[in-house]
């Protein structure tokens, strides 16, 4: 008797979520009223602010 292995292949498969953030106060000339930041897959709360830093740095 001969067993036949089957072998499951997944797809690589990569999110992206889009996070928009409106800002209120004095912060508002500084980053704008609304920001679009784009999170890979796992990214946690330092990845946001660190992308929220680089904006500031950008202006």
């Amino acid at each position: 008797m001969r067993l036949n292995k089957v072998i499951f292949v997944f797809p690589f498969i990569h999110f992206t979520m889009r996070i928009t953030l409106r800002v209120f106060g004095s912060l508002v000339p500084l980053l704008g009223e609304v920001i679009s930041i784009d999170l890979e897959e796992g990214a946690t709360i330092g990845v946001l602010k660190r992308l929220l830093f680089e904006r500031l740095d950008r202006r």
